[in-house]
């Protein structure tokens, strides 16, 4: 159905349902949603003759053009005409329309004419629906980093555009302030994509337009940090959370504003929630409550109202798996639960997801011009019973490595097995490398102490998985931080004991 300047009202309501199933409503939400979009544009364009390629241009004229032949039934129903301006900025600003250079660096004339195209039409609340359809287009070129087609993918995709906006972008005039008050969990093994589904939660965070100068709005997101806490001692892990005043502890020689305090009106991303100590969790869940902090040595409160998006590959819901951690505290990060599958549950993204290497490592032009087709090479590879029936525990961090293995040439064992990979070693007393226990004699023959042994097995473990200290921690059911502060510790000296065990 193409708009007409004889459509009656209802016809015009109808085509805008039409409109929002495509460009207003969760776009993962339809399966044929690239088929509808298509032809949704072909209509569009129909309105102006011969646009063949419709570059932003285009499409703000046409929608100029749509927006004028029913101006006056619009303003009869002030709320429908909403959802009409929103869902042609979504037209406009369309992140799958594959014109070049589609949407220029320098985009402040775009906006300012989509913004007087909204008061010239009275549009209520015209600039704050262009917000949501740029915050809309920047969600989706983020999720479109994604790679993959599988139906888990899919799903994924769905649940994380939910976690955005909900189900429905108009919603957002009325029910944006609860939406910020739901935290997003992101469960996942190690090694998943968990971060890439977090910079999509963080590219849609609100802001602000500014006009700086005449025909020039400009869009300004509020602002966003991510924090790897397991990188930083248990015991400041708090302070990062919620700053410090000087003095506050040895160390602390100036004022630390925390993340919290500097992402006020944004959201933060904390990676590695399951490494916060009880301590910190407690912090976390007062500042969450209140939407107050209280920095380390502080007297006073300060307002910090920042959206978390937390992620761990431990399993918080499990109460067995995960007893250290608080249930409030659960309850609170966990408003919206994103659980990103292994790889080995979506084998159908396993090709998309390594030809996408090529592009990160800027190689698909180039090795097809002076090597092999590194496409070919790559597809040869995954078809081979090697790759077919490997579990890939490590995720997208192990196939980018087994890629980068066979494109070097290592084509004999580029997934690098633990078998032939883990030598027998020791910290302390290297064993022969002919030895087929791994075990020293010191350990054999009880001439060790026991924190002797727990270095040993540590540094064991770590080779085993390759030096992953995520993967580690998970296997020995222990923190990652007790490796950190495991690996800073010398090495204990050995002290042979002169006397014999006794064996009898």
């Amino acid at each position: 159905m193409t708009p007409s300047p004889t459509m009656s009202t209802e016809d015009l309501i109808e085509w805008e349902r039409t409109l929002a199933a495509v460009y207003r409503s969760n776009p993962y939400d339809l399966a044929t949603y690239d088929r509808e979009r298509r032809k949704i544009e072909r209509q569009l364009q129909s309105i102006q003759n011969d646009v063949v390629s419709a570059t932003v241009e285009d499409r703000i004229s046409m929608m100029r053009s749509w927006l004028e032949r029913y101006a006056s039934q619009g303003k009869l129903y002030p709320t429908l005409w909403q959802r009409y301006y929103l869902c042609l900025l979504r037209f406009v600003l369309d992140a799958d329309a594959r014109v070049p250079q589609y949407i220029p660096p320098d985009s402040g004339h775009i906006w300012h004419k989509l913004d007087q195209l909204g008061q010239v039409f009275e549009v209520h609340e015209c600039r704050k629906l262009l917000e949501i359809a740029e915050r809309a287009r920047l969600t989706k070129l983020a999720l479109n980093r994604i790679r993959g087609a599988s139906s888990e993918l899919l799903q994924l995709k769905r649940q994380t555009w939910a976690a955005c906006f909900g189900q429905d972008l108009i919603r957002l005039l009325v029910y944006e302030r609860l939406l910020q008050e739901l935290n997003v969990l992101i469960l996942g093994p190690t090694g998943s994509g968990k971060e890439l589904i977090a910079q999509v939660l963080l590219a849609a965070v609100g802001g602000e337009w500014e006009e700086r100068k005449r025909g020039h709005l400009s869009w300004r997101p509020n602002r966003t940090e991510a924090l790897n806490l397991a990188e930083f001692p248990r015991e400041l892990m708090a302070a990062q959370i919620v700053g410090y005043k000087r003095g506050a502890f040895t160390g602390a020689s100036q004022d630390f504003r925390g993340v919290l305090a500097r992402c006020n009106q944004g959201a933060v991303f904390l990676d590695e929630i399951g490494e916060l100590p009880e301590e910190g969790q407690v912090v976390l869940l007062r500042a969450l409550e209140t939407r107050r902090i209280r920095p380390l040595g502080a007297e006073t409160s300060e307002f910090a109202d920042a959206r978390v998006i937390a992620a761990t590959h431990n399993e918080l819901d499990d109460i067995q798996r995960a007893p250290h951690f608080r249930r409030d505290l659960y309850f609170r990060l966990a408003g919206s639960i994103i659980r990103v599958p292994p790889l080995r549950e979506r084998h159908e993204d396993i090709l998309p997801i390594a030809l996408g290497f090529l592009d990160e490592w800027g190689l698909r032009t180039q090795a097809s011009i002076h090597l092999e087709d590194p496409r070919h090479l790559i597809t040869q590879w995954l078809q081979s019973d090697e790759a077919q029936h490997h579990s890939w525990p490590g995720n997208v961090r192990e196939l980018k490595r087994a890629i980068a293995q066979l494109l070097l040439g290592r084509r004999e064992d580029p997934l690098h097995t633990e078998a032939r990979a883990m030598p027998p070693i020791s910290p302390h007393a290297v064993s022969s490398t002919n030895q087929p226990n791994p075990c020293p004699q010191g350990i054999l023959q009880a001439e060790w102490t026991m924190e002797q042994v727990k270095q040993w097995y540590l540094q064991y473990a770590l080779q085993l998985y390759h030096g992953n200290q995520n993967e580690t921690a998970r296997r020995l059911q222990i923190h990652r931080t007790t490796i950190y502060h495991a690996l800073r510790k010398k090495p204990p000296r050995v002290i042979k004991s002169s006397r014999k065990p006794d064996v009898s």
